[in-house]
């Protein structure tokens, strides 16, 4: 959806009551979720049509990191807020999106690159040497290059940097 200059607009965001309630009874700050809806650090999607948008968060009634989890259903013009939470469950539900791994077999001479804990739903050989694993949501679950020590210059070492 773009507006003026072709600039996204942002949908209309309602709340439903369910969520209002939930918002009131969860002691969630509004602020914070707004937050949460306008830039989400992390977003899975949930059954057809609704996403789960996550952040972390200090909550100061608390005093500890929460993660806020806000449940929204697109519609063509809207988002609906279908309802939200907080938890200090992070491991539970960031880590298996989170964390990545990287593995390299010497005997199969295999670079294997994990991006999240998610069953395979297909795979496709998207270059010569390289397979795709999608899962059931269609994201990308992991690549694998095959004679990966003709591709990467030294397969026992890797660096690794995280961009702020």
């Amino acid at each position: 959806m773009h507006g003026v200059n072709n600039k996204p607009r942002m949908k209309i965001v309602r709340w439903n009551e369910h969520a209002l309630r939930n918002l009131a009874d969860r002691e969630i700050d509004r602020a914070v979720a707004e937050s949460v809806l306008g830039d989400p650090g992390h977003e899975i999607p949930d059954p057809p049509g609704w996403r789960v948008l996550m952040r972390l968060y200090h909550d100061v009634g608390l005093g500890q990191e929460m993660l806020l989890r806000v449940v929204v259903e697109d519609a063509p013009e809207e988002m609906v807020v279908v309802t939200l939470y907080k938890t200090s469950q992070v491991q539970r539900y960031l880590v298996r999106w989170l964390a990545m791994k990287v593995q390299y077999d010497p005997e199969t001479d295999t670079l294997t690159t994990c991006l999240r804990d998610e069953r395979i739903k297909e795979s496709e050989a998207v270059r010569p040497g390289v397979i795709a694993d999608y899962g059931h949501d269609g994201g990308l679950v992991r690549l694998e290059v095959l004679r990966a020590s003709k591709v990467v210059e030294t397969t026992m070492e890797m660096q690794f940097a995280v961009g702020g």
